[in-house]
């Protein structure tokens, strides 16, 4: 019994700590492409407050930036619009294309970029909660410290950590989705909105909260029949 339960907190440690990277792999550019924009555009706006009136200082040269976009066929009767060309036999396949990143010509928007970095860090905390949290909590159940009030505590920072991350993956995928709406159209694709769903964050948070309240219930009747011997 102790091996198998070591071994299943080994292996949810390993699950958990790749999701982990996976989620910092894509969340770091952000973070950092949020912060340059946003120093740039206090930048800009010093400048702009001491030399109103000329603005060619700026102008050295188009700057672009990255724009992730997810995206339907606009229409069925032609599910696959692109083609790939397929090396080994030297023909072209008919293709979809769902999730992109373009470059698009870089506009200044102060209010976009100061909420992009405070966002950004804001999530890589929550997923840094879960992940210490969750830790922790493996660590007591492999002491055989199951059945207490510490571990709900901490099923519920693991919940509130992935809830928190998927509320600011949404917000930031709500601005690239507003811009792109607003910047770019294509001939055979519409612009999804499924770019703002991060579904795995939301249902580990709401079922890390589930058990929490599970764990909750049984600890207070395992109390009550205590008082009641």
């Amino acid at each position: 019994m102790k091996r198998r339960l070591n071994l299943l907190c080994t292996v949810l440690l390993i699950a958990f700590g790749a999701h982990f990277l996976m989620q910092t792999y894509y969340l770091l550019p952000e973070m950092m492409q949020a912060f340059k924009e946003g120093y740039e555009a206090g930048i800009h706006m010093g400048e702009k407050a001491v030399e109103e009136n000329d603005k060619s200082h700026l102008l050295k040269g188009e700057e672009f930036m990255p724009v992730p976009l997810a995206l339907t066929p606009h229409s069925y009767t032609n599910p696959m619009p692109d083609s790939l060309y397929n090396a080994k036999t030297g023909k072209w396949m008919p293709a979809q294309i769902e999730n992109i990143t373009v470059e698009y010509k870089k506009e200044i928007d102060l209010v976009q970029h100061l909420l992009l970095l405070p966002v950004s860090l804001l999530s890589a905390a929550g997923l840094l909660l879960a992940l210490i949290s969750f830790i922790r909590l493996l660590l007591a159940i492999n002491k055989s410290v199951i059945f207490e009030w510490k571990n709900v505590k901490r099923l519920r920072l693991i919940g509130v950590g992935f809830i928190v991350t998927f509320i600011c993956h949404f917000i930031i995928g709500y601005v690239n989705y507003h811009f792109a709406w607003n910047h770019i159209m294509l001939a055979d694709y519409k612009i999804s909105s499924t770019i703002l769903w991060d579904n795995v964050n939301l249902i580990l948070g709401f079922i890390s909260l589930l058990l929490a309240e599970v764990f909750a219930i049984g600890l207070s009747l395992k109390e009550k029949q205590e008082l009641t011997i």
